[in-house]
C-alpha cells in the first residue's frame, strides 16, 4: 500500500509539474476525465473546458474522421503525427505516447503530448529549402548549356573570322601577282616582238637560201616556234587586259581535250626524251571551256610532272568521261609530294620544290574553278596524279551560260 502511495505522488508530481502535456481518459465514455496545464497551453482552452468533455473535441476533424480514439484504445504505445485542434483553429501536431490503466472498475487511457509543431516547420522549411536548391540547381544546369552553346556559336564565328582574314590575305596577295604579273607582260612585249621578227626572218631565209632537206626539216620547228609565240602573246593580253578590268577574261567554247593535249605535249618533246610517255585518249565529247585557260592548265601540270621525274620514270596521261564531266589525269610516278605541302597545295606561294614559286597550282586551280571544273590531287605511292575535271559540251546548257554571260556584260 506505501508502494502504491507513492506512485501516485511520483505520477501527481510529474502530472502537475512536468514538461509536456498530460490528459487522461476513460476508455468506455472517452470523457477526458483529468488534464495538466501544459495542455491546456498547447489547445488554448482552459482545464475546466476540457475536463468532463469528449475526448474527440481535443483532435482535428481528420483525426475525428479517422477514429482516432479507437486507434490510440487499441494500440498502447507511440503514435506520430497526431494533429490536435487549438480553439483558434490552428493545428497543433503533437507526438502521442498512450498507456492502458487497469483500475477497479474504471479502465483509464493516459496520453502524454509532445508538441513536433515547430519540428514539422522546420522539416517543411528544409523540404521547401531542398526543393528551391533543386530548381536552382536545374536552373544553373540550364544556364552552363546555354554557355555552352553560346561558346560553341563564339567558337564558330571565330573560325568564320579567321576564315575571312585568310580569304582577306589570299585576296591580297592575289592582287599582288595581279600587278607583278601586269608588270612582267608589259615587260615581255619588246622580247616577243624581237622574237616574232627573228621568226620572220628565219622563215624567210629558209625559203630563200635552205636546201629543200633542212626547209622540211626545220619547217615543223618554225611552225611549233610561231604558234607557241603566238599562245604568248594571247596570254599576256589576257593579263593586261584582267589587270584593267580585274577579271579574268573568259570566253567558253567547244574544246577538243585531244587536240590540246597533244598540242600541249608537243612543247615538251625535248624534255621528254629520256622520259616514257603513256597517252591513253578514250573516244569522249567536246568540253565546254576557255581554250586558253585549258592550255595553261594542262602545260602547267605537265611540267610539274616532268620535273618531279627529272628526265627518269614515267608519264602517264589518261583521258576519259564520266557522267557529264571530261577528265583527264596527268600522272607520274616520282617521289611524290611532301606532307607540308598536300595541306595547302593549292593556295599561292606553296611549292614542293625549293626554286618553286608556287604560283603555277594555284592560278591553276583558280581557272578550273572559274569555268566550274576542278582540281584534285592523289598520292599513287610512289608518284603523284592531278585530276582536272572539265564539263562537256551541251548545246542546252552552254546557250544558257552565253545568255548569262551577255547579261552580265550588259550590266557592268
Amino acid at each position: 500500500m506505501e508502494s502504491v502511495a507513492v506512485e501516485d505522488k511520483v505520477f501527481g508530481i510529474f502530472f502537475e509539474y512536468g514538461a509536456e502535456a498530460v490528459f487522461t481518459m476513460h476508455r468506455e465514455s472517452r470523457l477526458i476525465v483529468s488534464a495538466n496545464r501544459h495542455l491546456e497551453e498547447l489547445v488554448g482552452r482552459s482545464i475546466h473546458s476540457i475536463v468532463n468533455s469528449p475526448a474527440g473535441e481535443l483532435f482535428d476533424c481528420d483525426e475525428r474522421a479517422g477514429n482516432w480514439d479507437d486507434r490510440i484504445v487499441a494500440r498502447a504505445g507511440l503514435h506520430e503525427d497526431v494533429r490536435l485542434r487549438r480553439l483558434d483553429g490552428f493545428p497543433v501536431f503533437v507526438s502521442l505516447t498512450v498507456a492502458h490503466i487497469d483500475e477497479g472498475n474504471e479502465p483509464l487511457v493516459a496520453c502524454i503530448a509532445r508538441d513536433t509543431t515547430e519540428r514539422r516547420n522546420l522539416e517543411r522549411d528544409l523540404i521547401a529549402k531542398h526543393t528551391a536548391l533543386y530548381a536552382a540547381h536545374a536552373e544553373l544546369g540550364r544556364t552552363v548549356e546555354q554557355l555552352k552553346d553560346a561558346q560553341s556559336s563564339l567558337e564558330v564565328r571565330n573560325r568564320e573570322l579567321a576564315a575571312l582574314g585568310s580569304q582577306f590575305a589570299q585576296a591580297a596577295q592575289r592582287a599582288a601577282i595581279g600587278e607583278f604579273s601586269a608588270g612582267i607582260a608589259h615587260s615581255m612585249n619588246n622580247p616577243m616582238a624581237a622574237l616574232s621578227s627573228a621568226l620572220r626572218q628565219i622563215s624567210r631565209r629558209l625559203n630563200h637560201k635552205a636546201t629543200p632537206e633542212l626547209q622540211e626539216e626545220l619547217s615543223r620547228f618554225l611552225q611549233r616556234s610561231s604558234g607557241a609565240l603566238g599562245r604568248m602573246e594571247i596570254i599576256v593580253d589576257a593579263v593586261r587586259r584582267a589587270h584593267k578590268s580585274g577579271n579574268l577574261p573568259s570566253s567558253a567554247q567547244a574544246v577538243n581535250i585531244a587536240d590540246e593535249l597533244r598540242t600541249a605535249l608537243t612543247l615538251f618533246e625535248q624534255r621528254m626524251e629520256s622520259t616514257s610517255l603513256v597517252c591513253v585518249l578514250e573516244d569522249i565529247p567536246e568540253a565546254w571551256i576557255p581554250p586558253d585557260a585549258l592550255h595553261h592548265v594542262i602545260s602547267n601540270l605537265i611540267d610539274n610532272a616532268l620535273r618531279a621525274l627529272d628526265g627518269q620514270g614515267t608519264l602517264r596521261v589518261h583521258l576519259h568521261a564520266e557522267d557529264s564531266w571530261i577528265i583527264l589525269d596527268v600522272e607520274d610516278n616520282g617521289p611524290g609530294l611532301p606532307q607540308r605541302v598536300r595541306e595547302n597545295l593549292f593556295e599561292p606561294f606553296v611549292s614542293g620544290r625549293e626554286d618553286g614559286t608556287g604560283l603555277g597550282l594555284s592560278m591553276s586551280f583558280r581557272l578550273a574553278r572559274q569555268w566550274r571544273g576542278d582540281i584534285t590531287h592523289h598520292d599513287l605511292h610512289p608518284g603523284s596524279r592531278f585530276r582536272i575535271l572539265m564539263p562537256a559540251h551541251d548545246e542546252h546548257a552552254c546557250a544558257c551560260a552565253g545568255s548569262d554571260a551577255t547579261t552580265e556584260r550588259a550590266v557592268e
